[in-house]
């Protein structure tokens, strides 16, 4: 399969799906006196040429010998040089005289490197190119680059790895050949994939086009390394029913993340039991919207390194981590507690083990204790608690617990992410400081997203009182302070540290950042 790509940017929406799927240019033979003589007279005149000293011949070697441009008139070329001021010869592009491996290294930054969490309104991309693209928030395709001139086509065209990530954000009709093509063309490597449902009717009716985009992706599933689809209540039937994409081949799958929106407990359940069976996967997510996970054995938490869940209980979580053993990396939106029920392990001696445990996120909570208090994680060493200790019921005794988990475990905590809008700051700076030597000891990242205000930027400040506890703090970064930008200076000033990012906003909500190193302050709106 071959592509003339839609050049023509203006082209409107029905003649995408013409402009994607297109033949390669033929293979010209040259079978005539006339051309052959022109070849050879090309072959003999540019292997004979001295470096560039005219215009004339400057062009040969300067311009792209397939972009357009204007013959000169033989006629005017044995006449004498006009009176005028000759144009400079054109100045060749360095990029030109870079060896492909490292072009197509640039292209795949460019193309899969980072990228904002979303589509800003002054994006370039127009057409299906806004939708089928390499991951949410890029800015341009593989097909735009391609664009440029020959040559970039014959790189684009002929490096399957540009290819590889693939997102399909809300098809449209007319994107599917151009979802298809580029899954050929990522051939024969491993795929990176994301599917984002387009918006339903209020009839729930089955969305068609995202049907035949997965019924395609499901073709290319052995080579599938990473999947992560957004799906509505509609396609649940496409993979509950025998005749649905239910035997897919997964080898190389090494992850998946699933957010089925008004799904049922069997459909979550029969789509994930669905990716579970590949037998490299390493990491699964499930979305707030899944109702899951729940525990069922058929799925390999033995082999999972990284685990994301949207919504589960402590009961259902303790039961996965008993089998986790693998686990590095543990993410939850909100943990269901029930504090009237006590945890299986409470009053036990026994401890859930996790001995690769290195970083655990928490988004929300009524109480941490009965988690903490259920578990040993020698190796636990980045920690984000995004609601405090959860209740204020519960904070004295989240306090307490966590230093137990650091001493029972024998861990060392050098990074915190910190966010608690139930109490005051003046609660939190004191409990760093009491619990300085039992659980922040070693700290060297910390981060605090929660609104504060003078008094803890003068704690972590050279003329604080605390700062000589927090002697490993390396890296210091406030999302939401309120401090006289003076204060602030005292920490840049601070030798000690090596990084600072600090968010100050004032009473009119305008915001400035102060940073560190070599970073000056800027106003935002």
């Amino acid at each position: 399969m071959s592509l003339r790509v839609g050049w023509n940017f203006g082209s409107t929406a029905e003649d995408e799906c013409q402009d994607a799927v297109m033949q390669e240019p033929p293979c010209w033979t040259a079978t005539s006196a006339v051309l052959k003589a022109g070849r050879e007279l090309s072959s003999w005149l540019l292997s004979n040429l001295s470096p560039p000293s005219s215009p004339l011949v400057s062009s040969f070697f300067c311009k792209d010998p397939f972009a357009s441009r204007q013959s000169p008139n033989p006629s005017c070329l044995s006449q004498p040089a006009a009176s005028h001021t000759p144009y400079p010869p054109p100045t060749p592009s360095l990029i030109s005289f870079l060896p492909q491996e490292l072009l197509e290294e640039i292209f795949r930054e460019y193309l899969h490197g980072p990228t904002s969490t979303s589509p800003s309104p002054s994006n370039p991309l127009t057409g299906s190119f806004r939708r089928i693209l390499a991951a949410t928030g890029t800015k341009t395709t593989p097909f735009t680059l391609a664009h440029v001139c020959s040559s970039w086509r014959d790189i684009v065209m002929s490096n399957p790895l540009l290819w590889a990530k693939l997102c399909a954000l809300r098809p449209e009709p007319q994107d599917i050949p151009v979802f298809e093509f580029w899954l050929s063309r990522s051939s024969p490597y491993p795929l990176d994939l994301t599917i984002v449902e387009g918006r339903g009717n209020q009839k729930a009716d089955l969305n068609d086009t995202t049907c035949q985009i997965l019924l395609s992706a499901s073709a290319h599933s052995p080579r599938w390394k990473a999947i992560s689809l957004q799906l509505g209540r509609d396609l649940e039937a496409l993979f509950v029913t025998p005749s649905g994409p239910t035997s897919l081949q997964l080898p190389s799958l090494r992850g998946f993340r699933l957010d089925l929106v008004d799904w049922s407990t069997e459909g979550s359940q029969c789509m994930s039991r669905m990716l579970s069976k590949g037998p490299e996967l390493q990491s699964a997510a499930w979305g707030s919207a899944c109702q899951i996970p729940c525990f069922f054995s058929d799925t390999p938490w033995a082999g999972l390194h990284t685990i994301q869940i949207g919504h589960v209980n402590l009961s259902d979580l303790l039961q996965i981590l008993h089998v986790a053993t693998a686990l590095h990396t543990l993410f939850i939106d909100y943990l269901q507690v029930d504090c009237s029920v006590p945890s299986p392990l409470t009053g036990t001696t026994y401890r859930i083990e996790l001995p690769s445990l290195s970083s655990l996120t928490l988004l929300r909570y009524d109480s941490l204790v009965p988690l903490f208090d259920s578990l040993r994680v020698p190796s636990l060493s980045s920690l984000a608690l995004k609601f405090g200790m959860g209740s204020s019921l519960a904070y004295d005794a989240g306090w307490r617990s966590l230093a137990g988990l650091v001493h029972h475990s024998s861990c060392r905590i050098t990074s915190l992410t910190w966010s608690d809008d139930l109490h005051p700051e003046q609660q939190f700076l004191g409990k760093i400081d009491d619990t300085y030597a039992s659980i922040f000891f070693h700290l060297h990242d910390l981060r605090i997203e929660s609104p504060v205000g003078k008094k803890t930027v003068e704690t972590f400040s050279p003329l604080g009182g605390q700062c000589h506890n927090l002697r490993a703090l390396r890296t210091f970064e406030l999302r939401d302070c309120t401090a006289e930008y003076d204060s602030v200076l005292a920490i840049i000033a601070c030798s000690h540290l090596d990084w600072v990012d600090i968010k100050l906003r004032d009473e009119a909500g305008m915001c400035r950042h102060v940073g560190l190193p070599q970073r000056s302050a800027s106003l935002v709106s």
